[in-house]
């Protein structure tokens, strides 16, 4: 009897873990679609990640119990609706704005509101019982964006790259994609090459490192050689700030065993910038390259700053955005004055409100005893982002952008809040590797 009981047991426990790694397939299948900006198809995929994934009963929304192994804690949403609100009063105010002044049309406001506030719902209900799975989550957003921008790239002339710019893989007959805004894509890409190198550590058995660190430096080089193309600079600048970064975090935390590993990247990497700061050397190594030639002439000067300047002026006296007065560039090339010239003061500020009140969940978990791959996960995705924040009109640029972003932060909420659940040692999993609350 026992043994037929314990049979039974076991089998249960097989279909949950079956049921479980299902659901993360599933996940990361339709994350990986919306991040293609496939028209129709990607709004599609996240429209169905949402319905999947969240609408669970109010209750659980507004007062969620989370067990991790033996600790369980029960998780107010009270940070979560705080920065949901200024996020959802953005999104109409600011569509509602720019629909006003036809700079978009209807269907592009209504499913940009949409996009926003779910994409940050989806975040946020994002739970596992096993840290590495976050990796896996983002590794997707990042995966479907690169490919997307790499696929452009590749099926675009040689006349479409000298002027930085790539037809639209999706919509060939269309206007072509501004470099920059597919820089956006190249930055966040290039920002998993330091998790691959600094991310092996007791949350990752050999195997499953082997083959992330692989994903991850796939996604990165595809970024690296579309960004190189594109002669982007932002790329590589953000590449390199980002080693800084995870370089500066690791130097407090590296065990003994790994000094010798962590000393021969170190090298590498300084080595590498070296030989970009002597032009002579890097003259002779770098000169087919045009981003070379680019950066020895114009180095990181851009008109973008004389367009900061010209909208911090004109502020006071243009408070209702709809780019009511002339500037030096089409956009400002920076989130928040790029809101404010076409949506006005209000939505800029419900969204910088939105931002600011992720600083400090991102500083707890930088600073918290989550496991050490997940927090060089946070600095390789925080970094990048932040660059294409202050450097391009994200919004106009993409919304699917702008809304993984949303995503993102959401998941940076919902970690902050349940940094205390997770051991800094974390074992094999055992059982079920997913939990999504519904």
């Amino acid at each position: 009897m026992y043994k037929k009981v314990y049979q039974i047991s076991n089998r249960r426990k097989q279909q949950l873990i079956l049921k479980d790694r299902l659901k993360l397939v599933t996940l990361l299948t339709t994350l990986f679609i919306f991040a293609l900006s496939i028209p129709g198809i990607s709004y599609f995929a996240i429209i169905i990640t949402f319905f999947c994934l969240v609408i669970p009963p109010l209750s659980k929304i507004l007062r969620e119990s989370i067990t991790i192994g033996r600790k369980k804690k029960t998780i107010p949403a009270k940070s979560f609706l705080v920065a949901l609100i200024p996020l959802f009063l953005f999104s109409i105010t600011y569509f509602t704005a720019v629909f006003g002044y036809n700079l978009v049309d209807e269907t592009t406001a209504i499913r940009g509101v949409v996009l926003i506030n779910i994409s940050y719902i989806i975040g946020y209900n994002i739970n596992f019982k096993q840290p590495f799975n976050y990796i896996y989550v983002y590794l997707a957003l990042i995966a479907g964006g690169v490919v997307f921008v790499y696929l452009s790239v590749n099926s675009s002339s040689v006349s479409d790259i000298i002027d930085r710019s790539a037809p639209n893989f999706w919509k060939p007959g269309e206007d072509p994609v501004n470099g920059t805004v597919l820089d956006l894509y190249s930055m966040l890409g290039t920002g998993l090459i330091p998790l691959a190198f600094y991310g092996k550590n007791q949350l990752f058995n050999s195997k499953r490192y082997n083959w992330t660190a692989i994903a991850c430096l796939t996604v990165g080089f595809m970024s690296l050689y579309t960004s190189i193309l594109l002669q982007g600079r932002k790329a590589i600048l953000s590449l390199f700030i980002v080693f800084i970064t995870t370089t500066l975090f690791k130097l407090k935390s590296i065990e003994r065993k790994d000094v010798r590993n962590f000393y021969v990247l170190l090298i590498i990497f300084l080595s590498l910038l070296l030989i970009v700061s002597f032009d002579t050397i890097a003259g002779s190594i770098f000169k087919n390259f045009e981003i070379f030639n680019r950066l020895q002439n114009e180095g990181l000067e851009s008109g973008r700053y004389q367009a900061w300047a010209e909208i911090l002026t004109a502020m006071p006296n243009h408070l209702f955005g709809g780019r009511a007065f002339p500037i030096s560039e089409s956009y400002a090339h920076n989130i928040w004055l790029d809101v404010f010239y076409d949506g006005g003061f209000l939505p800029m500020s419900l969204l910088l409100i939105f931002h600011i009140l992720h600083i400090k969940p991102t500083l707890r978990i930088v600073f918290s005893n989550l496991p050490e791959t997940i927090i060089i996960l946070i600095i390789c995705a925080m970094v990048p982002t932040l660059i294409g924040f202050q450097g391009e009109p994200v919004i106009q640029a993409s919304l699917f952008y702008f809304a993984t972003s949303c995503c993102f932060f959401g998941l940076v909420m919902r970690l902050s809040q349940i940094t205390d659940l997770y051991d800094t040692v974390n074992e094999e999993p055992s059982g079920s590797e997913i939990e999504m609350e519904k």
